[in-house]
């Protein structure tokens, strides 16, 4: 890993920030002797303008080499000298990956070796008539990822009565492109998908808000989670899935805590704590099953549990 940053202060409120990083990351074990999975699917031969019922051989790649990311960020921090303990940031992202491990569609295997690329030829296994018999599908150091957006922060705390303190805090993030060419050339910017089909999925618009009061051993905590909406799937028409159900509406979660902190007597040291995680039980949505991605939602952003409670004794002894 190679990176160069720098932090200049030219106006005293005002802080610009900014890194470029050349990164690599070594394919997994999992990537390279990930087990055979035998699938079988409908096939459009171009060379025979037939449809094929092909095997489909899912399977990691020993040959796979690293893969290699310039990343850029630049930024600024405001912090006013009129405003205590209050701060705000503003962060710009750029990570371009290259020679990503990815795996193609079997159907694009085929189109690849159509257009003359040799390199998916020997993925394809034919009959003497041209026929698709077996299409193996194994990770392929020749994708190109891309993401860009903005992070946010923001920050304020103050006193509240004689020794109470209110503090705020806002994180976010807005990605506006997730462009990804699983094949190096056909790219699909998927920001604002919220299901499983680019991976972990990326809504465009993730922010989490909290409240805060300290007095003493007393704390008190509140939480809002927004995830933006999006799409089940960014390539669904609607042919694989009505519009209603592909749009996914924007989600929002609260959870709530307290603690109490015992300063004397003879508990003194002793905390209790307890809260409710997703106070209004809100339900994850739901994708759409098939008999190959048993998936019923994405557990990266929602919520697959519902309404939580939980409750501890803290003690040093």
């Amino acid at each position: 890993m190679i990176r160069y940053t720098f932090d200049h202060r030219s106006i005293p409120d005002l802080r610009i920030r900014g890194t470029i990083s050349r990164d690599i990351r070594a394919p997994s074990i999992g990537e390279v002797f990930l087990k055979t999975l035998l699938l079988f699917d409908n096939i459009g031969n171009p060379f025979t303008g037939n449809v094929d019922f092909a095997t489909i051989l899912n399977t990691g790649n020993i040959d796979l080499k690293e893969e290699s990311a310039l990343t850029k960020t630049v930024g600024m921090v405001y912090s006013p000298e009129w405003l205590d303990n209050f701060q705000v940031s503003v962060d710009w992202y750029d990570i371009d990956i290259k020679d990503a491990i990815q795996s193609v569609s079997s159907q694009s295997i085929v189109d690849e070796c159509f257009a003359g690329n040799a390199e998916f030829c020997g993925l394809v296994n034919f009959a003497p008539d041209n026929t698709v018999l077996e299409i193996t599908n194994k990770l392929l150091n020749l994708g190109t990822f891309r993401v860009r957006g903005f992070d946010f922060e923001g920050r304020y705390m103050t006193e509240v009565g004689d020794n109470g303190t209110l503090s705020f805090k806002v994180l976010g993030s807005y990605v506006y492109a997730k462009d990804i060419a699983a094949d190096g050339s056909n790219e699909v910017n998927f920001a604002g998908e919220v299901g499983t089909a680019s991976g972990f999925g990326l809504p465009k618009w993730k922010i989490r808000g909290n409240i805060s009061y300290d007095n003493g051993g007393l704390g008190l905590f509140s939480q809002i989670r927004y995830v933006g909406a999006g799409k089940y799937n960014i390539q669904w028409g609607p042919a694989e899935l009505a519009d209603a159900e592909n749009n996914i509406a924007a989600e929002v979660y609260v959870d709530m805590s307290a603690r109490y902190r015992f300063e004397e007597g003879s508990f003194e040291g002793m905390e209790i704590f307890g809260g409710v995680n997703n106070v209004f039980d809100n339900e994850p949505p739901v994708i759409p099953l098939d008999f190959i991605g048993p998936t019923a939602t994405n557990a990266i952003h929602y919520d697959v549990v519902g309404r939580s409670f939980y409750f501890g004794v803290r003690a040093q002894f």
